[in-house]
């Protein structure tokens, strides 16, 4: 006989597994935040080197500048000619100047018209004797000396213009150095503190994140193992508010689902198994209990004797014994029903019809138990097998007809709906369940009715669960000494039943 290897235990795990930094998410994030940044940065700084040399060529033209320049050169040197014309003539007009009085000097500057050859100035004329001007010369650009006397030119038009024209040009000299020398650097370097600042801000909290992210990754990891090699019943007990929160509760409710189906897979494997069992039974009870009936008829029958004592003992051995067999076909035919039940065929059915079938049928065999439904008037479309389902709400309502004797309370069906699930619920009023039983009330073979009028073989819950469980639900029991309540829920929308 070949041998077979044998399983391999899990062993548990000693380190967590690692995920390298440059694998986390919020590092990826924080690398694609700090290029983004830097991007925006180098591109924020080119656009406004451009604005600023855009604007410098707006507000400060080297031309226009020169242009300025050349034309101030040009009113100097004219203004510059001037003056060295004005002396040419009083130099030819005077000679030396030394014993010149200030009338024939008036005379002399009438002459020449030196007021017009000074662009329309009007002059006047100082004397000091401490002063002696040889030769003839400009003091400064408005002053003359000659001998002892001093010519003034005041300002004209042309050299307000003329000095207008030069603040004009320092301020626009002034804007050019600004802009170039000041603004510029100014700007790039506010532009580099925003960024340092930024980058660092961003560094912090993605640190900050980082680290947060890993510890609760971790914790996530060790919940995960957990539940995969020590223990079924770990649930998330966190109250994160992000994706990981998220990812916890889902992690939850997938475990609650697994266990809710693994019970229901061990459920429906067990009642697989009971009905292999009753299957077996009915046949080894069936086969003699035919022969049994034929053989005690035949002894009475065949009886010609006349004792009475002996004809009274038969007689009453024939009654037991047909009475007995009679009480076995029927539990081998509670096991045929059990062994044999079908699997659901799904479709589209209403459930209030179904349940109002139900009571209608439990009322006129249940006499004199009240029998009354309540729960919505109108449709309640949902996917089950009607049949089956009509033979689990009659096998609750039976159980409670039967704990009831006194019939002293109605048996009530009650039809409840929402979005995804439909719930039955069949409440009486008899004396309860015992609550030892409880646990184990839904097995095969199970029951609390073991004497009185309607002994039980504990089939008709167990095959009530087969039912539900195929179609996906669950059955449910509240019981309390004088009230009763076997709940069922089932899938509005059939998901497939469980193998």
């Amino acid at each position: 006989m070949p041998k077979t290897a044998e399983p391999q235990s899990i062993q548990p795990r000693t380190s967590l597994p690692r995920v390298r930094w440059h694998q986390w998410s919020v590092v990826r994030l924080a690398a694609i935040a700090m290029v983004t940044v830097v991007v925006g940065y180098l591109t924020a700084a080119v656009l406004a080197v451009k604005s600023i040399d855009q604007l410098l060529h707006i507000v400060h033209d080297d031309s226009v500048e020169k242009a300025i320049l050349t034309g101030m050169d040009a009113v100097k040197e004219v203004h510059k000619s001037r003056q060295e014309h004005l002396i040419q003539l009083l130099q030819y007009k005077i000679g030396a100047p030394t014993s010149l009085d200030l009338s024939k000097l008036r005379v002399i500057l009438t002459d020449v018209n030196a007021s017009q050859v000074m662009r329309d100035r009007e002059w006047r004329i100082t004397t000091s004797n401490n002063v002696n001007y040889k030769p003839i010369q400009w003091i400064n650009k408005q002053d003359l000396g000659i001998g002892n006397h001093i010519v003034h030119f005041p300002g004209s038009a042309e050299s307000d213009t003329f000095h207008q024209s030069e603040e004009v040009l320092q301020r626009y000299k002034v804007i050019g150095f600004e802009l170039r020398q000041r603004i510029r650097p100014a700007l790039i370097t506010a532009l580099s503190i925003t960024l340092a600042i930024m980058c660092t801000l961003l560094m912090l909290a993605f640190t900050y994140m980082a680290l947060r992210s890993k510890t609760r990754i971790q914790k996530l990891v060790q919940g995960f193992i957990q539940y995969a090699e020590k223990d079924d019943a770990f649930r998330f007990k966190l109250h994160w508010h992000n994706e990981l929160g998220l990812l916890s509760r889902q992690f939850n409710r997938m475990a609650d689902e697994l266990d809710t189906n693994r019970s229901r897979a061990m459920g429906l494997e067990k009642l697989a198994s009971w009905q292999t069992i009753a299957r077996k039974m009915a046949h080894e009870i069936k086969n003699p209990l035919t022969p049994i009936q034929i053989m005690i008829g035949q002894l009475k029958r065949n009886y010609n004797g006349h004792d009475q004592e002996y004809i009274q003992l038969l007689e009453k051995a024939h009654n037991v014994i047909l009475e007995e067999v009679t009480s076995l076909r029927r539990m081998v035919d509670d096991f045929s029903q059990f062994a044999q039940l079908p699997s659901p065929r799904f479709s589209m059915h209403d459930a209030m019809h179904c349940a109002r079938q139900v009571v209608a049928l439990a009322e006129e065999t249940y006499t004199p138990h009240p029998v009354i439904y309540e729960g919505p008037k109108h449709e309640i479309i949902a996917e089950f097998d009607d049949q089956l389902m009509r033979h689990a709400l009659h096998n609750l309502i039976k159980n409670a007809a039967e704990a009831d004797l006194e019939a002293s309370y109605p048996i009530i069906l009650r039809l409840k709906e929402d979005e995804n699930f439909l719930l039955y619920e069949v409440e009486d009023h008899g004396p309860g369940i015992p609550s030892e039983l409880k646990m184990s009330i839904f097995e095969a073979y199970v029951t609390t009715k073991h004497t009185g009028p309607n002994p039980g073989m504990g089939l008709g819950l167990a095959i009530c669960q087969k039912i539900v469980l195929e179609h996906g639900g669950k059955i449910g029991l509240e019981s309390t000494p004088g009230r009763t309540i076997f709940s069922i829920w089932i899938p509005r929308v059939n998901k497939g039943a469980l193998p």
